[in-house]
């Protein structure tokens, strides 16, 4: 039988050369996502606040693993725009990590969480619905994933799955380029549950759930999406987005975010 392992690796490396490989991230040469980069994608989370005056989402901790601007900016733009470089994997890991990296630093004791030792039975993973129906983002999609698996692998439950159960009511827009005042208007109200309502409040009611979203700037979708869940007597314990764009205090009305 022919070896033909000699002739991939020389294709391989003949690819590189005639079609080299630079990070995603930051330009280095030779790699999809260098060691740095990947570094900050598996960065140790840290505490996102999404509560507004008038909202009663305080007691639902949210957290980012990443600031949305230079290098994984880059990264996210990638994973969700550019179909000839699949980040799904890098994706699903800064998932896993990041909840990993919840449980061991003691960031889920708090709020709803509250883990005090237990181990729940089952929980979901609930991804935010992407604007683009034809070509929803993968970024969030591969993210969830691997936060799903982390859950199991902390020890925060026995069984944990995806549940892509929300969507954006018709005539819904992207939150791209809009200030901050008009990234809150656009999705209060604009998140319904996919199918039957009564069925997903009879499945779901009493479950526990983590929302994720890829990019989060004013919090304005995790915030609806707690709104929903919450009516459909589930319990959302925590959010996990992997970038923030959002600044503490607002300069005005009229700030874009990009994303």
């Amino acid at each position: 039988m022919v070896d033909f392992s000699g002739i991939w690796d020389a294709a391989g490396e003949l690819g590189k050369v005639l079609l080299p490989t630079e990070c995603v991230g930051c330009g280095a040469w030779d790699e999809e996502i260098c060691d740095t980069c990947l570094a900050q994608m598996l960065g140790c989370p840290f505490p996102l606040q999404i509560s507004e005056d008038d909202d009663n989402v305080t007691d639902v901790p949210v957290f980012a693993i990443a600031k949305y601007d230079g290098p994984m900016r880059r990264v996210v733009l990638t994973g969700k725009h550019d179909k000839r470089r699949d980040l799904r994997a890098y994706f699903k890991a800064a998932g896993q990590s990041a909840v990993q990296g919840l449980r061991s630093e003691n960031l889920l004791d708090t709020g709803k969480f509250g883990t005090g030792g237990t181990i729940r039975g089952e929980m979901f993973v609930v991804p935010a619905p992407s604007t683009h129906l034809q070509d929803p983002s993968e970024v969030a999609a591969a993210f969830a994933q691997g936060a799903a698996r982390g859950l199991v692998a902390a020890g925060l439950c026995r069984q944990a799955s995806v549940l892509e159960i929300l969507e954006l009511a018709t005539g819904s827009t992207t939150q791209a380029g809009l200030g901050w005042e008009a990234r809150n208007l656009n999705r209060h109200g604009k998140m319904q549950v996919r199918g039957s309502t009564v069925v997903a409040k009879r499945e779901l009611a009493g479950k526990d759930l983590l929302i994720i979203d890829d990019v989060s700037a004013t919090g304005a979708t995790l915030r609806e999406m707690i709104r929903v869940l919450s009516g459909l007597d589930a319990t959302v314990l925590a959010g996990l987005v992997f970038a923030s764009s959002r600044r503490e205090t607002p300069v005005s009305g009229t700030q874009n975010f990009e994303k």
